[in-house]
Order: C-alpha cells, then structure tokens, then sequence
C-alpha cells in the first residue's frame, strides 16, 4: 500500500492510498493520520474547506469531520478551488459549480478545459489546446492566453502561474505575462501560501524567489509529486510525504513510525560473551596518514577553556566570516569554550567530517553535500549558511578580447579559442587551482559544458594547474597575469595590491539558476565529538542574529556575502 495522491489546503493534508484508504494528517509532529476512510473505489481526492472524495462510479462525497454525504453523481473529476467545488459532468461533459443552494450551475459546455485553479475568486481554465481562459459569468469565459505550450497552470494568493512544454514559467501580472523562470529541465509546477515551486526531471526542487530568481531546496532524485498548502509537500516514489519547514528550511518526514507487535518484548542489551575483551581504538601505525593529527588553523576563545567546536573551511574562513560567527556565538556561551577552525577546501572538509577532524563544515557543492548526507559522513540536514559568488578575472589587457556583453560559457569558448591560438601578446592563459576544491570544481564543469577538457590534454602551455588555497592562487593569477575563477570574498581579502592587477570579466548574481552561484551550506559531522554544540551552532548560523552577522559582514565597507534566501 503507497500514496497515489495528496491533496493540500491551508494547513490540512490528506493522502490517498493505492487501497483506496484515506488519512488525514491529525499531528506533523509525531507525525500521526487519520483514516477518515476505506473504500477500494476512491480514485481521486480534493480539499478545499472540507474535503472531497470521486468514486470510481462517478459519485462525489464530502466530509463534515464526522461523516460523509453524497453531493454528486456522475462526475469525471472535481476541483477543490479556494471558495467552493466544481465538478465535470462524466455524461455531457460539462463543468458545474456548486452553489449557495447546494445545488449545481453549468459553468463551461465545450469539453476543451481540462484543468480549473482560482486566484481568490477568480477562477481561470486551461484548455486541451493550451488555451487560457478566464471566467466571467454564466457560461462566459475570456481567452487570456492561446499559446498551445502551455501544459499547466497552477495559483497561488495572488498570481496566477503557467508551465509551458519546454520548463518556461510564467506568471500572469497586471493583464501580461511575465516570465518567472527559464530552465527546461522544469516538469511540475505547484503553488499556495507557502510560495512558488518547481520540480525538475531530475527530481531536484526549487522555491521562487522574486523575478527569476529561485533557490534550490531539495536535490532527492525520487521525487515525483509536489503541492503547496501553508507549506510545500513533496512525494517520494516510495510514497513517503515530507513537508517543508519554512523556518528551518527543513524537510521532514510526514510517515507514521511503525508501531511494536504486542507478542514482542523490548529487547535488552546482551552480555558480551565471557572469552571476549572490549574493542579499544587502534593506534594508527607508523606511517599512516593519521599519525600526525591534523593541526587547526586558528583557535578562538579563553586560552583555558576546552575546544568544543571544530570547524573546517577555506575561503570563509581566510576572509574572517567564521571568525565573526565563532566570535558571536562564544559570547552566547554559559561557559566559555573555544573553537578550532581547520583551513579546507570542499573536498578536504568532507574527508574531515568523515575521520572526525571536524565537527562541522561549510562547503560549497550541493551534490558532494548529499552524497555526504546519504553516505552518512554527515547529519540530516544541511543548513544553507550564505551565497557567496564566483568571479571570473584576468588581465586588464584582456588579451582573449572577453565582452562584457557575452555569458560566462561564451567567455570560456573565447579563452580557449585565443589560447590555443597562441597569437596573442601576452598569451592567453588560464589558471586553475586542479586541487578539487569548489571552485576547481566549477572550473571543470564550465570547460565541460563548452565541450572541452583542457587538463585532460598531454601537455597544455596555456592551462595552469596550480595547486593553492584561494589567496595564494589569486595572488598566483595577478602575478602571472592569467585568467581565472575565484569568489567575491577571496577577492575582497586580497586587497588593492591583488585587485590593481586584475579586471573582473563576470560576477555571478544570487540567482540559483546562475553558474557562478556558490551556495554555502554547513553540515555537521556524523563523527562529531559534539553534536550539541554543532547543531547549536548551525541553528544559531541560520537563524535571524547569525544571518545578520553575515549581512553585516564587510571588507572595507563592501559586503561581502549575501545571506542565504529566505524560505
């Protein structure tokens, strides 16, 4: 038995069972459901003030919280809008709409609408061809779109959206269209008073910010099924229902706990057999990686106090951000306590949290960040820190002629086009850190997506592969006069003498769908040898006083992160 179906209003959720067995979310924190009914014959499930229940005969029944009463006979789908119920006829294929009286009003006779939604009281149609249209009275409909790419609609407060064949979304603004997001990898788009979302064909899922601009909240490549109440909820092709915290930014799993057999007694802790000993942590053996421990970078805090946190990061943590966050939170300690800062790239970070290095870490690669999390290096969830962005930069000369004008994939095409020209004075170069960091790794997946892979090349005279933290590689690039990808807060850190040198051909923006956006997140090590004090750190980063450390956060009067968005 798995869910088939979910049905969303304000703060109710219900789902309906491949059985035909109907449950309603009754506690989220448990979580806990109700089976409000059982009838092999459901097949479909709507909730607007009460919810609604289509029987494969066609009969319609509502539920008052106690019971249910037919209102219905003979319909082939119904709507749950936000101010009442409609039906179509499964006979003449008309869509009626219930009325004051309890009785139903022919409200469309074409059979074209296949989808209703209602932006308050305005209900809008999307027809089998596409076609748009808005309802006006009786049996009255005005055409406000006829574009036959538009696959779904969908309402949230005050918009009216649409998702187009190819992932185009749009929004319906003062009598236009507006474009609300341009990825055509978009397959589902769904809306209420918790926002704007959007799944991908990978299962990824996406939260609208403003404009075009949307921030990724989920990567699990088993979602097939959103909705959006107070919250957004998401399906799992196991079907299992998670809903998001829009304060934590947190999914949490809505499926109910198995309860214990009764014939089934609590399992106590065995003895250990008489012959054994208990296991002691081996030494490490000379020679071993781990022999020498690692060294932090900086602590901070009372010289007597005992470290209790342990963070590991590179640019963050070499532009001072950590140092303002560790600064804060040992103010807010009871007791005083230090914290260990450990210099790491995104790969060297995740390794920590694996060996216990760490406590926690700020990385910038969603997708190591969830292998991490399903590998259990790391705990469940991650938590989004800030947007810091990446830049591309070079010589002032600008010898690959870059244009302000082009996008940072045409710029990439134009470097290794002039570099492999080898005409030009000075020669085109390009400058990498080839360490596996988060921004080496944007590097290789920018070459990757013009079709190129320099570093895989015998011997390349224009590709430098130079292995360095992110100061010292800048310092590198402005030395040498070659282009190269750093961050905003590195390049800020590095200060006029660096900056005099360069010119910045790109800068990524804090859209998510940007390329040279880098999210930071913190995770907390499944090896932590203090989880309370991590977890009370990562709650504390994305709560209102830690996001305000990062807003306030500047190099000589320039802000240097963006906090992260809000959900």
């Amino acid at each position: 038995m798995t869910t088939i179906q979910i049905a969303v209003h304000g703060a109710d959720c219900y789902q309906l069972m491949s059985d035909g067995t109907l449950k309603k979310l009754e506690n989220s924190s448990g979580p806990s459901w109700k089976v409000i009914d059982q009838n092999a014959n459901n097949v479909q499930v709507v909730a607007g003030d009460l919810v609604c229940l289509r029987r494969k005969d066609g009969d319609v029944y509502r539920y008052n919280g106690s019971s249910w009463s037919k209102i219905y006979g003979g319909a082939s789908n119904i709507w749950g809008l936000s101010h009442g119920y409609y039906i179509r006829d499964s006979t003449t294929g008309e869509i009626r709409r219930e009325n004051s009286v309890r009785s139903w009003d022919v409200i469309e006779t074409s059979s074209l609408i296949k989808d209703l939604v209602a932006v308050t009281d305005t209900v809008y149609g999307l027809g089998t061809n596409g076609q748009i249209s808005q309802y006006v009275n009786g049996t009255t409909w005005k055409v406000i779109d006829s574009n036959p790419q538009a696959e779904q609609i969908t309402a949230g407060p005050k918009l009216l959206y649409k998702r187009h064949k190819n992932g185009l979304i749009y929004a319906w603004e003062s009598d236009k269209w507006n474009v609300f997001g341009n990825d055509l990898r978009t397959v589902q788009i769904a809306a209420g008073d918790g926002g704007l979302f959007q799944r991908q064909k990978d299962g990824s899922i996406y939260k609208h910010v403003d404009g075009k601009s949307w921030d990724f909240v989920d990567s699990s490549s088993n979602n097939i099924n959103i909705a959006v109440g107070q919250q957004a909820y998401r399906v799992t092709s196991e079907g299992i229902i998670y809903s998001l915290d829009d304060k934590t930014n947190v999914w949490k799993s809505l499926k109910e706990q198995d309860k214990p057999k009764v014939d089934e007694k609590p399992k106590v802790d065995e003895k250990p057999k008489i012959d054994e000993k208990p296991k002691v942590d081996e030494k490490p053996k000379e020679g071993d990686a781990n022999c020498t421990p690692i060294a932090a970078e900086e602590v901070y805090g009372t010289d007597s106090s005992p470290i209790l946190l342990r963070i590991g990061n590179g640019a963050a943590g070499q532009s001072g951000l950590i140092k303002a966050f560790i600064k804060y939170c040992v103010g807010l300690g009871q007791l005083p306590f230090r914290v260990a800062w450990y210099k790491s790239d995104t790969t060297e970070s995740i390794r920590y949290l694996k060996d216990g290095t760490v406590d926690a870490a700020i990385t910038y690669t969603p997708a190591a960040e969830q292998i991490a999390m399903n590998q259990k290096i790391a705990l469940k969830p991650s938590y989004y820190a800030f947007r810091e962005h990446i830049l591309l930069v070079g010589p002032p000369s600008n010898p690959a002629k870059l244009d302000d004008s082009q996008d940072i994939y045409e710029m990439f095409s134009e470097i290794f086009t002039t570099a492999e020209a080898a005409d030009t004075t000075p020669p085109v170069r390009f400058l990498s850190r080839f360490d596996k960091s988060a921004t080496n790794i944007k590097d290789s997946e920018l070459w990757i997506r013009i079709g190129q892979a320099p570093w895989s090349m015998k011997y390349s005279s224009w590709y430098h592969q130079y292995i360095a933290y992110p100061i010292q590689a800048l310092e590198a690039a402005a030395a040498l006069q070659e282009y190269s990808l750093t961050d905003w807060g590195t390049y800020l850190t590095a200060g006029p003498k660096v900056q005099n040198k360069l010119k910045i051909y790109k800068k990524g923006s804090d859209s998510t769908f940007d390329p040279l956006l880098m999210p930071a997140h913190l995770l907390v090590s499944a090896r932590s040898k203090n989880s309370a004090k991590a977890k009370e750190f990562a709650e504390w980063l994305v709560s209102n006083a830690g996001q305000a450390t990062v807003a306030d956060f500047k190099k000589d009067d320039v802000q240097m992160y963006s906090i992260a968005p809000k959900f």
